[in-house]
Formats: C-alpha cells, sequence, structure tokens
C-alpha cells in the first residue's frame, strides 16, 4: 500500500511517518509547505519515503502527486490550527483548511484513494464529554468551523461521487516534534520555548478550563487503524482531563519552573473533552502514558532543540474586540 500525507513535515504527519516506516512495510510520500513544519522532522533516509515541498492550497500540484505516486490512501493533516488567532484571520483560516482540504477531496475523488481526515475537537461546544453519535458540532470560532466545513465537505463528497472517507477529530495532542516557535499554538510548546528562555507562562483568565492531553505516541496506531473505518467521524484522545492550572501545575513541578502569570480570559470554550468508547471499540486507543510522563518525555526532547527563530503569526485582518495577546 502506498500512503500520502499532507502536513507531513508537521506535528502528527511526522510522528506518522516514523511510526509508519518503523511498524510497516507501506511507501510513504510526504507533502508539506514548511510553514510551520521543518524539514530535519523527516526521516533522514529510507527507500520507502519520497518528501515533496508542496501546497494543498494549489490543485495542480497535488493532482501532479496523486498522478504521479498514485496512493491507496490520503492522511490529510495539513491545517493552521490557532483558535484564539482565527476570529481575526478568517481569509487566511479558510484559504489554509477550508480550500486546502477542498482540494485534497478533489484530488482523493478523481483518483480514487481514500482519504483519512485530521480534523479536531474544536468542532465542539457545549456541554462535554462530547459524543460522535450524540452531540451536535458547534463550532464557536473559525479554525473550528473550517474544520467543520470540511468534515461537510468530506461526507458530501462520500454520498455524491463515492470517496471513501474517515475523519478523526484528535484533541490536544502534545510530545516531541511539536513546533516550539509558534506563540500562537501548542500550549505544551509554548510553555517548553517559554521556560528554556526564561519568559513567564501565561495562563488565560481563572486556568479553570478543562481539556484532555493525548501524547502523541497513544494516537499513532488508532490513527493508521482508521484505514480501515468507513464514512465515520471519530473522536480519538485520552479520557483524563485537566483543568489549565492542574496542566501547568505538572509542567511547572516537573522542569521547577514558577514564572506563571495570569491574564486577561479569552473567548473559548470552557470545557473540551469527548467520549472515549467508540476510539477504543473502532481504532484500539490506549491510553498509556500519563500527564507527568508525557510531559518529561517532551521536556526532555525540549531541552535538545536548537533554538529558531519564532514564526510571525498570519497577520490580522481585523482588531476589533481582539485578545490583547494578539496584538
Amino acid at each position: 500500500m502506498k500512503i500520502l500525507i499532507t502536513g507531513a513535515a508537521g506535528f502528527i504527519g511526522s510522528n506518522f511517518i516514523h511510526w509508519l516506516l518503523a511498524n510497516t512495510e507501506h511507501d510513504i510520500v510526504g507533502v508539506d509547505n514548511l510553514s510551520g513544519g521543518y524539514i530535519e522532522n523527516m526521516p533522514k533516509e529510507s527507500h520507502r519515503f519520497d518528501f515533496h515541498i508542496a501546497d494543498s492550497g494549489h490543485q495542480d500540484s497535488l493532482d501532479n502527486l496523486f498522478s504521479f505516486y498514485k496512493p491507496d490512501i490520503c492522511y490529510h493533516m495539513a491545517a493552521y490550527a490557532s483558535e484564539g488567532r482565527s476570529n481575526s484571520i478568517r481569509s487566511f483560516i479558510h484559504f489554509n483548511n477550508t480550500l486546502g482540504t477542498t482540494n485534497v477531496i478533489n484530488a482523493c475523488v478523481n483518483h480514487n484513494v481514500k482519504l483519512v481526515f485530521l480534523s479536531s475537537v474544536a468542532v465542539y461546544s457545549g456541554d462535554p464529554p462530547f459524543n460522535e453519535w450524540s452531540t451536535i458540532p458547534n463550532p464557536i470560532d473559525e479554525y473550528g468551523l473550517s474544520k467543520l466545513m470540511s468534515e461537510k465537505s468530506i461526507e458530501i463528497a462520500g454520498n455524491t461521487q463515492g470517496l471513501d472517507w474517515c475523519v478523526i477529530r484528535p484533541r490536544n495532542v502534545y510530545g516531541e516534534r511539536q513546533n516550539l516557535f509558534d506563540p500562537s499554538r501548542n500550549l505544551f510548546g509554548i510553555m517548553c520555548y517559554n521556560a528554556l528562555n526564561s519568559l513567564p507562562i501565561k495562563i488565560f483568565g481563572d486556568g479553570n478550563n478543562k481539556r484532555a492531553f493525548t501524547y502523541i505516541s497513544d494516537i499513532l496506531e488508532p490513527l493508521y487503524n482508521a484505514r480501515e473505518i468507513r464514512n465515520r467521524a471519530i473522536n480519538l484522545g485520552t479520557g483524563n482531563v485537566y483543568t489549565i492550572n492542574e496542566a501547568v501545575e505538572a509542567f511547572s513541578e516537573i522542569i521547577g519552573y514558577k514564572n506563571i502569570v495570569h491574564i486577561e480570559p479569552r473567548h473559548e470554550v470552557a470545557e473540551a473533552f469527548c467520549a472515549t468508547t467508540y476510539s477504543i471499540q473502532a481504532l484500539g486507543f490506549e491510553d498509556k502514558t500519563s500527564l507527568k510522563d508525557g510531559i518529561q518525555k517532551m521536556w526532555e526532547w525540549a531541552q535538545k532543540q536548537e533554538m529558531k527563530p519564532l514564526i510571525e503569526p498570519p497577520k490580522l485582518e481585523v482588531t476589533k474586540n481582539i485578545h490583547s495577546s494578539l496584538l
């Protein structure tokens, strides 16, 4: 089997590629525009892996890659994930996420390729735990909306053009190869960067918002198993829930860093965690890594990374009622 992965140089994509090469015999094609990923995340040498710098926002590039490699399945992981900033960069978000996914859908339909799409827990709001069957998606920001619009477009392509698909909704994944240099996203990545550079760790509001933090290695085999699921959306991640305060406290205790400040709250879902029953049954998900063990592993990795310039976030398109941290 040949697998094509968009967002290959990013956090989840790169870890998934390394897992596939170590645990399967499949040929892998990685595609990334390197806007948020790094070439050093890619395997150094493998006769089963090819990498291309390309953008899913350009249909012709995708069609050329699909025509040449003839993949059996596409894992579409390319996206710009920043809930807090997304309401002020609508055009950017929907060009990169919604339009980019539309192009991938077209390529998969035209070349008869199975599509596994990485969506997000951001499609939900309301009373958790969010369930795939009973919770109606209702995003409160443009990032979540871009993911939900992409999900619906995939579903329509399945109903009208026979696209074989599976949607995976991961939640708050962290660990090695997460981008440490993007100040707009990745809670634990930001905390690692700030601690390494003697900067304060900032908590929005009272810190009582609840999240379920999932260690990267725990989702890789379940992602692979998604290839067998047809026309379903599945939550993926731990059922263990922590407040932001508890997560920051665990990080602080493990690395011995106490420079923590609270700033004004921002517009976000207060509690975001999901039911795990279906992911356990359908994908074989196992919650193997505790939060403290995961933080310890990520911190040990982060300390070995060469410092890079911070990524310049997308230019603000509107500034009305914007959070002060984004200015």
